[in-house]
């Protein structure tokens, strides 16, 4: 298997001032939201229990000095297990080409259906951190990490009432010779009080300053076929390349 840091990743986008725009309106909310953390250092994140569901997933990437981006498909989830469907950018059917991912043996499998074959792929804690990061698996804390969550406010998110809560991450980094670093990021979650607390809107900022809206519509509470999971019976493993 061959090394893959950035499987979940949806490809970027061109032109544009959505996300400076984005960024206006997200600044003053985060501000606010940290600062009711740091008047409240004992709110520690509660550990998340594993929740099956079908869902419509669509990422949405706002740059600063560029036009959106939108990355979507139909989602399968079995913490540790999912699979990705990708729809086309114009949204006119899917893909011939879905994604098996495995947290649980760091693993993924890119399956190919016209051509009844799959390629296996290593993942890494980068990518396991990307799929807690976009609600794909439940948050588990990795070692010098701890999370942070705060209740803002009652609202409404796509067809579901919904609570915000404000999530603070921070990793410290050990240094020999060197304080620690603490390093620090921020999500907004809106978390579907009729769907046993599911995300179904995440809003957080990438290193470069871009917005990443992630929405989850046409949600179904259910276990899925653990036949989903697996790449469909007759297919050739062509691992390594």
């Amino acid at each position: 298997m061959r090394n893959c840091n950035t499987v979940l990743s949806p490809p970027p986008g061109l032109g544009g001032w959505a996300g400076l725009a984005s960024l206006l309106l997200l600044g003053p909310l985060f501000f606010l939201a940290s600062t009711v953390l740091a008047e409240d250092p004992q709110a520690q994140a509660p550990s998340q229990e594993p929740i099956g569901f079908t869902a419509d997933f669509v990422s949405t990437l706002l740059p600063q000095a560029r036009e959106k981006s939108i990355f979507s498909g139909r989602i399968y989830v079995s913490p540790p297990r999912i699979r990705f469907e990708p729809y086309r950018q114009e949204g006119n059917g899917s893909y011939n080409e879905i994604h098996l991912y495995d947290f649980e043996r760091q693993q993924m499998r890119r399956v190919f259906l016209e051509d009844k074959i799959y390629f296996e792929v290593e993942l890494n804690e980068t990518s396991r951190l990307k799929a807690m990061q976009d609600g794909w698996i439940p948050w588990k804390d990795l070692p010098n990490t701890k999370r942070r969550k705060i209740r803002l406010k009652e609202d409404f998110a796509n067809d579901h009432p919904s609570v915000l809560h404000l999530l603070e991450r921070r990793v410290e980094i050990l240094r020999a010779k060197k304080p620690n670093f603490i390093f620090q990021e921020y999500s907004l979650f809106w978390e579907a009080t009729d769907l046993k607390g599911l995300p179904v809107r995440i809003i957080y900022l990438l290193s470069d300053r871009t917005t990443v809206v992630l929405d989850y519509k046409n949600v179904k509470l259910e276990d899925p076929d653990p036949s989903l999971f697996e790449p469909p019976k007759g297919f050739r493993n062509l691992s390594p390349f």
